[in-house]
């Protein structure tokens, strides 16, 4: 699930580091040293003291800031959005003397659909503290006190993963890091923007989409209220022509029952591989989400389920919306488990190419949403 609430960063167990630009330091003041006893040189002697003392009075002020309190947040905001939708993971400290840095986000965020993300941990130790140059600087952030903000790379959909980032805080000179606080890594949730779709419609009135609803399902076919008229379609009972409109020029109507308020509505998405092109299954998805979306908005359970046999059902919380979107974000084109499909009527969202392989008895009995 996504982070959706602040984490607090702690303490890390590393106390300092030398930067590249403090061994270089160290190791120009151990030249200077050697070259002034070796050639009785008061000026080279004085020279290495000199960098010493700098050195060790600028490490010695690195630590005592470091040994403030820094307190640690971090979060995504949003931390479900919809695919080229913005989002940003903001990173927040609180307390503490000194300037602090964290390690920069670009370019490692892992999508981690369909696998599980775990704690991810902080950065490895390495040999040498990143040079302040290399990290990005927190700013002044008003009632947050300091803050970071990294934009989440969104164009791609799945179950974005950052691992945990090191706060640091280093000498004026540059010369050491040390390590005062880990923020913990985030998972932003990046699902299928919902796309619109008309179910229950004939095939000319819904653009983009093909739809073959079938007596049962176009129709209502009972328990609901009277909503009004649309378009006969091939295979409605007779108890539903709108028998009045047959004496009018047109085509002939039916009458259309709205659902009924427990009424639960079946989504099937045919995620078999080797049938549906990248394009296309992306676009698939699209329109589940929008299915999913819209029987979440109206209060319709949505029993959002898989050729390959995943089922997660949507209710009316918040967090069913999120579960749903989480399902959505991480499908990926599987091979067909063999199964039988879902019994009773269902709405069955493939794409064109991918129709000639679906059961007769699926399509006869309920919706079909072929998108191009």
């Amino acid at each position: 699930m996504p982070t959706c609430q602040p984490a607090s960063g702690e303490r890390d167990e590393v106390t300092a580091r030398p930067t590249v630009r403090g061994v270089g330091a160290a190791a120009a003041a151990a030249i200077a040293g050697a070259s002034g006893a070796a050639f009785r040189s008061h000026a080279l002697l004085l020279f290495a003291s000199a960098i010493l003392a700098a050195a060790g009075g600028s490490c010695a002020g690195a630590f005592a800031a470091a040994r403030h309190r820094i307190a640690a947040f971090t979060w995504a905001a949003p931390a479900l959005v919809a695919a080229g939708a913005a989002a940003s993971v903001v990173v927040t400290t609180a307390g503490g003397r000194a300037t602090v840095r964290v390690d920069r986000a670009r370019g490692r965020w892992r999508n981690v659909a369909g696998t599980a993300a775990g704690d991810g941990g902080a950065p490895g130790p390495g040999r040498l503290a990143p040079t302040p140059g290399a990290l990005d600087a927190l700013s002044p952030s008003g009632r947050w006190g300091l803050q970071a903000v990294a934009p989440v790379p969104t164009g791609t959909r799945g179950i974005l993963f950052l691992p945990g980032r090191r706060l640091w805080v280093h000498d004026p000179f540059g010369l050491v890091g040390v390590v005062v606080a880990t923020v913990p890594p985030v998972t932003v949730v990046v699902h299928p923007a919902p796309a619109p779709v008309a179910v229950g419609m004939p095939p000319v009135a819904a653009a983009g989409v093909a739809t073959r609803p079938a007596a049962a399902q176009a129709g209502g076919g009972g328990g609901g209220e009277l909503d009004g008229v649309r378009p006969y379609v091939p295979g409605d009972p007779l108890h539903l022509v709108h028998w009045p409109s047959l004496a009018r020029p047109g085509p002939p109507l039916a009458k259309d029952f709205g659902a009924d308020a427990g009424e639960q509505r079946c989504v099937l998405v045919d995620d078999r591989a080797g049938v549906h092109t990248r394009e296309s299954f992306e676009s698939m998805l699209a329109a589940a989400c929008g299915l999913v979306v819209t029987g979440w908005h109206a209060g319709t359970p949505v029993v959002l389920t898989t050729w390959s046999g995943t089922t997660t059902v949507v209710g009316a919380r918040t967090d069913d919306l999120e579960r749903g979107m989480v399902a959505l974000a991480s499908m990926t084109p599987r091979a067909a488990r063999g199964a039988p499909p879902p019994e009773g009527p269902v709405i069955t969202v493939t794409t064109r190419a991918a129709v000639p392989g679906l059961p007769a008895s699926l399509v006869a009995t309920g919706v079909l949403v072929a998108l191009p």
